[in-house]
């Protein structure tokens, strides 16, 4: 090597300590510390919507359980004495 191109080489190597620059190596790091974050992200996401979908599922459950119960009971209520005798529409012996 010529003293020419050492001295160029110095030169280069002092100008590249002081301009800061990334390497390859610290570029896949960044890279992959970004990526486990978004896979990450899209785990906890799709756990946060698997348990919404549970408890809509059984709001839903509850809600149709709820709503039978509703519809047995009147269901009991106008078939004692059909819908006209039924106690709450029953016509009053007083006037008034």
């Amino acid at each position: 090597m010529s003293w020419l191109s050492k001295g160029l080489k110095k030169a280069e190597r002092w100008i590249g300590s002081k301009i800061p620059h990334t390497s390859a190596a610290e570029k896949r790091q960044a890279m992959q510390a970004a990526k486990e974050q978004i896979d990450y992200y899209k785990t906890a996401k799709d756990e946060l919507v698997n348990t919404r979908n549970a408890n809509e599922e059984q709001k839903k459950m509850e809600r149709q359980r709820i709503n039978e119960k509703e519809i047995r009971a009147r269901q009991r209520t106008y078939k004692r004495g059909g819908f006209m005798e039924s106690p709450a529409t029953a016509p009053k012996d007083t006037l008034g």
